[in-house]
């Protein structure tokens, strides 16, 4: 297995990337927004993006297939000491090192980058312990503690009728802006 960085203008090996790490951040959970190719593209191309954080993608290659993504972010504003990854591997390719062979590959970024905090984002489902799932474990074994605890709420489409009535009208809030 190699692991090697991801030229976004490889366009075949930039989708496989970003399809690798899709499918394994989202497996066991419920349909979840995730970014499309094309704004995982532009985070990693456009001038703007790249001004305020470099990004790493980093893809762990077998047998000429991506098995496994991991995309590592320096913040180069405001932020100088820490740096954010997401990892993903497929369900059918993990207890195999290749989580670990990225998590090693792109400690060197994170040390040429001088960064001294990590941090990730750990999606574990409802009911389940933090060491009962993948990325929890993955996480707890290599030091991380957790920090902060969300709940993400989705609402499936279309909305059953009357849905939106159910509760108290809300007054005083306007809809800024939206993403999705």
């Amino acid at each position: 297995m190699d692991v090697v960085i991801v030229d976004p203008g490889d366009e075949l090996l930039f989708r496989e990337w970003r399809q690798a790490l899709r499918e394994g951040q989202l497996a066991g959970r419920p349909p979840s927004p995730f970014f499309s190719a094309a704004e995982y593209y532009v985070l990693h191309t456009s001038a703007e993006s790249l001004a305020r954080h470099g990004r790493v993608a980093l893809a762990a290659i077998q047998a000429g297939t991506v098995v496994g993504a991991m995309e590592v972010v320096l913040p180069h504003r405001h932020d100088s000491t820490s740096a954010t990854i997401d990892l993903g591997v497929p369900p059918e390719h993990r207890r195999q090192g290749i989580g670990t062979a990225l998590w090693n590959r792109a400690l060197t970024h994170i040390d040429a980058g001088q960064r001294t905090t990590i941090e990730t984002q750990v999606d574990v489902p409802s009911g389940i312990a933090l060491a009962h799932c993948p990325g929890g474990a993955f996480a707890l074994a290599r030091g991380f503690t957790s920090r902060n605890a969300e709940d993400h709420f989705i609402l499936a489409l279309p909305l059953e009728p009357g849905l939106l009535s159910a509760g108290p009208a809300l007054t005083g809030y306007r809809l800024q802006s939206w993403g999705g």
